[in-house]
């Protein structure tokens, strides 16, 4: 007669079992938290994008440069920035459009597509040019912000 004893499996394979699942819990829930912190920090980045650029196009609608040299131009571009400013002197913007707006925060930049309407004293015809913003975004250790890296437009 042929008799099969069934036999358990020792303790030690089931306390095995429970620390891997264990292990595999923890490690879950940590690359949850990353994940989560990461999300939070983009959208921080994306918000903070959008005010930086609202203020700087509020700033050109109202012929305000010198504070958006002051707060949005990259320091290489000043200088140039500047000169087509003193170019523009007599421009007086009368709407804007945003058509586009695309940021990336993971890549560090964005981009922004702007109609200006605006008029050139003693003509009060209305014309219209595109404004093609390219943004940069830098994380220095005790400052994070969003450069523009295009100069204004030819208002002609």
């Amino acid at each position: 007669m042929n008799h099969r004893i069934m036999t358990l499996p020792p303790m030690s394979t089931k306390k095995g079992n429970f620390m891997k699942t264990i292990r595999l819990l923890i490690m879950s829930a940590a690359l949850l938290m990353l994940l989560s912190c990461e999300s939070v920090r983009i959208s921080k980045i994306t918000e903070n994008f959008d005010t930086t650029s609202r203020g700087y196009i509020r700033l050109v609608r109202w012929h305000d440069f010198n504070k958006s040299t002051l707060f949005y131009v990259d320091d290489s571009l000043i200088e140039d920035f500047q000169k087509r400013v003193s170019a523009i002197k007599d421009v007086n913007i009368v709407d804007y459009r945003i058509k586009n707006m695309e940021c990336r925060p993971e890549k560090g930049d964005a981009e922004v597509l702007i109609e200006w309407d605006y008029y050139i004293p003693p003509s009060v015809k209305v014309k219209t040019v595109q404004d093609a913003q390219k943004w940069r975004y830098i994380a220095e250790k005790d400052r994070e912000r969003w450069v523009l890296m295009t100069l204004l437009p030819d208002f002609k």
